[in-house]
């Protein structure tokens, strides 16, 4: 696939990955970019530095979370690009808590509306606007805590567990609806931890503190989105950052018991969190 004189939608575009995909998407030659998110003064910047660099830039607000919302956005752009060739649903937020010690369920709900439903919704209002084409690209941003348990991850690892079934199923109706050659691909990228707010603004869940990953032992942004944006000219399934991930993905199933010790020693040496006393 060449992304030159693709339209592209980016969802959360205001700021961390999704912002840096943007502004990398323009670099890359596409020719329009629609930036979706709820900050629309963070989203102006964004798409003025996209203009920039050459990419007809366009600026909507939306909350992935209210399906009007969703429609409205949704038709505010088509009414410019009038079709999407690559969709990438990157909005979302993480936690930081043990499901034991939540004091907030309301919390889980809000979050699984975001990291799910947010996906769903946007997809529903723009799909139809995509052609059905192998060079068609749907990218969900999901994480390596969507392939494997991760301690203080409880809903986290639901929401992005979740989406790998849905987008299973989606690659599955795409090719009985449109055949192997003419599927859109769906590739589901999963970054490790990168250096982004999701790490410092997770939901507390009721919590005065949440554990929080070592910023400086996180991947930097710039190197996250060029790394999803290689993953999504290459139509990739599953997109892996390294090959220590693929494999963990690969005989999760086969040595669950072993790989779960390999990821708790990884988060205590990474995290510093209330139960390791090092906050």
């Amino acid at each position: 696939m060449d992304l030159r004189g693709k339209r592209a939608v980016v969802t959360g575009a205001s700021a961390g990955i999704g912002r840096e995909l943007s502004l990398q998407l323009a670099d890359r030659g596409v020719a329009k970019v629609a930036l979706l998110a709820r900050r629309t003064d963070l989203l102006q910047e964004v798409a003025a530095e996209c203009s920039a660099k050459g990419a007809k830039a366009l600026a909507v607000r939306c909350d992935v979370t209210d399906r009007s919302s969703c429609e409205a956005a949704a038709r505010e752009v088509l009414a410019d690009l009038q079709q999407v060739d690559v969709l990438i649903l990157n909005a979302g937020m993480s936690m930081g808590c043990y499901f034991e010690d939540i004091k907030d369920m309301s919390d889980g709900e809000k979050l699984m509306n975001l990291n799910v439903m947010g996906v769903a919704n946007v997809l529903h209002y723009f799909l139809a606007s995509m052609p059905k084409v192998r060079d068609s690209r749907i990218v969900v941003v999901s994480s390596v805590s969507g392939v494997v348990g991760v301690p203080f991850r409880t809903f986290y690892c639901a929401s992005k567990w979740a989406l790998h079934g849905f987008c299973a199923a989606l690659r599955a109706e795409f090719l009985e609806a449109y055949g192997p050659d003419k599927a859109p691909k769906v590739v589901v990228t999963c970054p490790p931890e990168v250096g982004t707010s999701l790490n410092t603004n997770r939901l507390k869940f009721g919590n005065e503190e949440t554990a929080q990953f070592d910023q400086k032992a996180a991947l930097p942004v710039p190197v996250a989105a060029q790394m999803i944006l290689d993953g999504t000219v290459k139509g990739d399934r599953h997109h892996f950052f390294a090959k220590f991930w693929s494999w963990i993905h690969t005989f999760y199933p086969c040595c669950p018991a072993r790989i779960e010790d390999l990821i708790v020693k990884g988060v205590r040496k990474s995290h510093k969190a209330p139960r390791y006393g090092n906050m």
